[in-house]
This record gives structure tokens, sequence and C-alpha cells, in this order.
């Protein structure tokens, strides 16, 4: 083999590398969403490491939120799962990219992490003792349109669901 066509082999194989790394648009639905008034969270882009939402790609949500109703929050991307009996437990890794402090005002931000599988991923603010609103999504498979939220926020507003994925329909409104 020669230098040159070592070469070209080389410059292949790290396009193909990194194709293979490449992040995919993933087309997304909005689900059920509930905010305390003034707080919101627009979801603008999903992309995956791999086909969609499969176990172990890398699901990276990007938009903007605005934080109205307290000074700070931590902004989670999580997805809750519905157990069915005998399920065993399971504990995944936190990362670092799937949580970030947020201040009150409005603002862009990215989160990652690695897909489950199953479950419903969300987008939610948490205060220093539990959550005070978020919004689920997802593809026709795991979006959960009807989750009923696990705190009652005083004055919250619960968002309309939409459809994400193409321009103008992404966020709440």
């Amino acid at each position: 083999m020669n230098i040159r066509t070592f070469a070209m082999l080389s410059t292949l194989s790290i396009l193909t590398t990194n194709a293979a790394m490449a992040d995919n648009p993933v087309a997304f639905r909005i689900g059920e969403a509930q905010f305390f008034n003034g707080d919101n969270v627009t979801i603008e882009s999903v992309t995956s490491s791999g086909d969609g939402f499969e176990a172990g790609a890398t699901i990276t949500v990007t938009g903007t939120y605005t934080l109205n109703s307290t000074d700070e929050a931590r902004l989670c991307f999580y997805t809750t799962r519905n157990p069915k009996p005998n399920d065993p437990a399971e504990i995944s890794t936190e990362l670092d990219s799937q949580r970030m402090k947020v201040k009150r005002g409005t603002n862009a931000f990215k989160l990652s992490k690695v897909a489950a599988g199953d479950g419903g991923p969300h987008i939610t603010f948490y205060g220093p003792e539990s959550a005070f609103g978020g919004v689920y999504f997802g593809d026709e498979s795991n979006v959960w349109m009807k989750k009923g939220w696990s705190y009652d926020a005083p004055k919250s507003v619960p968002a309309r669901p939409a459809i994400g994925g193409s321009p103008g329909t992404t966020g709440i409104q």
C-alpha cells in the first residue's frame, strides 16, 4: 500500500466515523406541560446519535426557557418510567449534560442524556425540594400526552399539547 492510498483510506475512515457520530434530527411531539405563571420551556430541536429515542442513543434537546416565578432553579432533562409490576428497579447515571442551573429571565438551553429506551422524556424546572414546572415530549411511541403532574402549583396554567419538529410548531405557545 503506497502512502497516497493510505492517506485516502485514513481520510475515508475519519469521515465515516464523524458521520456515525453526527446527530440526526428527530421529529418530536410536545406532550403535557404545566408551568407557574410566567415560566415556560420551548423545545426547538431534538437530535439523536442513533435512531430516534432508541436505548443507548445520546439525545440532545435545544430550546429556550423563561424562568419568572423564582430567582434560580435547575433545568433538567429526565425520563419518567412507568414500570410494570415486578420490574426490577433501574438506576441510571445522571450526566452533567442533562441538567443546568438557570436564573430568572429568558435564555437558551442545550441538554443531553443517554436514552434508556422507554418512558416519557421531559424538560423540567426543579427547586431546592421538588419540581415545579415542565414539558413532556417525544415521538409517537413515548410522548406522554396525559401524565398528570405530581405537584399542584398555585395559579399554574397547563399548556396545550402541540406537534413539534417543523418551524412554528415546536414549542409551547
